[in-house]
């Protein structure tokens, strides 16, 4: 391959091998018209653990919102309250997560600060499950630097909603079900449902969960699940298939707590073993029968 520059900036490439023979020509521009490239911001950088950060920002980015619409919702909220705790959340206002962890160093974002989905898909590509993280803000834009690589992105500009109004404090009726056998039930449902709603009703009784779907031109199904529970009326949930299952997947435990207080409220669900990892989906409406 031979590449040559002339003055006008025009690249051109032959290449020669084998039976190949071509030119190709390509129009270049001045370096000087590169934009100039931030230099990594240490006065104020924190360090986290890669694997911390990365679970983090795993578990959360299903529930931002994809389009751009609202900006707010189309990246991961990343705030700490105290220097030794890191909270992300993500929401596109019809489900929000929420993950909480203990960093070993402090991070000052009491402010808060939100990062693009994109900016955090290429970190959690990025993250290892050793070594450390640093990151730090300057003006309008956000550094990592994950061993010789740096990341420099835009961070959103607005007003992240308040997640704490969104979160019930307690939950009226709370049941504990099998994670995985959730998950396969949920599966098998949502063979008869249809986007964008991928409707599926929860009926709630004392010790069985049922899951219930009925779509025009696809069918209907329903299925018993045992569970645990403190219910003592019975009562009926309709809730997006998709949003759960997309909780459910980043879910580790064996177990899940679902809370929930009446049929338009919002729908908890926690790990059993990790009260520092909650999911919020809004339910929606159903006929009362």
């Amino acid at each position: 391959v031979e590449l040559h520059i002339d003055d006008n900036y025009m690249i051109g490439i032959k290449a020669r091998s084998g039976g190949i023979k071509a030119h190709y020509s390509l129009v270049g521009t001045s370096s000087e018209e590169y934009p100039d490239i931030p230099v990594f911001v240490e006065d104020n950088a924190s360090e986290i653990s890669q694997s911390i950060f990365k679970d983090m920002l795993k578990r959360v980015s299903h529930a931002a919102a994809l389009d751009t619409i609202k900006p707010v919702f189309n990246g991961i909220f990343l705030v700490s309250d105290s220097s030794d705790k890191l909270v992300a959340v993500a929401t596109d206002s019809r489900r929000l997560s929420m993950i909480s962890r203990t960093i070993a160093n402090g991070m000052e974002l009491a402010e808060g600060v939100i990062i693009p989905l994109k900016t955090s898909n290429e970190l959690i590509r990025l993250l290892s499950s050793g070594g450390t993280c640093r990151f730090s803000l300057f003006e309008n834009q956000c550094f990592f630097r994950i061993g010789e690589t740096e990341i420099i992105s835009r961070i959103v500009e607005g007003q992240f909603p308040n997640f704490k109004q969104v979160i019930p404090k307690e939950q009226k009726i709370n049941v504990v079900v099998n994670t995985q056998g959730l998950v396969d039930s949920l599966r098998r449902a949502m063979v008869f449902t249809r986007e964008p709603a991928n409707k599926v009703i929860l009926h709630f009784k004392k010790d069985v969960m049922v899951l219930e779907t009925k779509t025009p031109d696809l069918g209907e199904s329903e299925e018993e699940i045992s569970i645990e529970s403190d219910v003592k009326e019975e009562l009926s949930i309709g809730i997006n298939a998709q949003f759960l299952m997309d909780t459910l997947r980043e879910i580790e435990s064996d177990s899940i707590t679902i809370g929930m207080s009446s049929q338009m409220s919002p729908v908890t669900i926690c790990p059993e073993d990790d009260p520092d990892f909650l999911s919020v989906i809004m339910p929606i409406q159903i006929k009362s029968t």
